[in-house]
C-alpha cells in the first residue's frame, strides 16, 4: 500500500529501513526509481548501507568473555528481525569458538518490559546459574539489569554482567551504564544520502553494499 501511494508522486528515490516485497521492488524498477536499503542487507541488485551487526555481536561477546563470564543468558529479538538475528548470531559464534555456554534464552521484542520478563521467567524456572546476560538491544538489557538488581537482588556486574546493542543515550546514564555496541549512525546516514544521490544521477550504477563496524561502548555493567 505504501509503494502504491508513493508511486503516485514524482519520486526520485527510495531509502528503505524495512524489507520490500519483490513485487513492489519490480514496480519501483519499472518506474526507474532507485532503491537503497538502510541498516539492513539489500535485496539482489539493490544498494545498501548497514552496520555490521554480525561483527558487532562478535565484538560484544568478546568484551563479556574478557571479563571472565562463561555461562551466558541470551535475550533475542523478534524472530523475523534481521538486525537482532545477526547480532545474536555473532554472539553465539564467538561463544561457541571460546567454549562458553548458553544456559538460558528468551525471545524478546526490543522493549524494556521484555528484558524484565526474561529475567523473571528464568527465575520462575529455577535458572540462576548464568553469569552474564547479552540482549539484542539496549532497552532489553536495561530491563534485564533492573530486574536483576531490584527483583532478584543481584549485583551488576559483580554477580551478573549485562550487555546490549545500539549505544542509546539511556544506556550511558549513570543509573544504567550498559556495555553496548554503538552504531556509526552519522557515517551510515551520510553514506546513504551520497549513494542515493549518485543513483539518481546514474540509474545504471551497479549495486553496492557498504558495511560499517560498530564501536564498543564500555559500561559499568561489564567489569572490564
Amino acid at each position: 500500500a505504501v509503494i502504491d501511494h508513493i508511486l503516485s508522486y514524482q519520486l526520485d528515490g527510495v531509502i528503505a529501513a524495512a524489507p520490500i516485497p519483490q513485487e513492489d521492488l519490480d514496480h519501483l524498477a519499472a518506474a526507474q526509481v532507485p532503491v537503497l536499503f538502510y541498516n539492513r542487507p539489500g535485496e539482489d541488485g539493490f544498494a545498501s548501507v548497514s552496520c555490521d551487526h554480525f561483527a558487532s555481536g562478535v565484538l560484544i561477546a568478546r568484551h563479556v568473555l574478557s571479563a571472565g563470564s562463561q555461562r551466558i543468558a541470551l535475550i533475542r529479538s523478534y524472530a523475523d528481525s534481521f538486525v537482532g538475528n545477526e547480532r545474536i548470531r555473532g554472539v553465539e559464534e564467538e561463544l561457541s569458538r571460546s567454549g562458553a555456554k548458553v544456559v538460558a534464552e528468551y525471545r524478546g521484542d526490543f522493549g524494556y518490559d521484555r528484558g524484565v520478563a526474561a529475567v523473571l521467567d528464568w527465575a520462575a524456572r529455577g535458572i540462576d546459574d548464568y553469569d552474564a546476560v547479552i540482549a539484542a538491544n539496549d532497552m532489553m538489557a536495561i530491563g534485564a539489569k533492573d530486574a536483576l538488581v531490584y527483583r532478584l537482588c543481584k549485583r551488576v556486574p559483580e554477580d551478573v554482567a549485562v550487555a546490549g546493542f545500539d549505544g542509546i543515550e539511556a544506556s550511558r546514564w549513570l543509573s544504567h551504564c550498559i556495555a553496548s555496541v554503538d552504531q556509526p549512525i552519522e557515517h551510515m546516514a551520510k553514506a546513504a544520502v551520497d549513494m542515493m544521490a549518485l543513483r539518481i544521477e546514474n540509474e545504471q550504477l551497479p549495486a553496492e553494499r557498504r558495511l560499517y563496524p560498530g564501536r564498543l561502548q564500555r559500561g559499568g555493567s561489564v567489569p572490564v
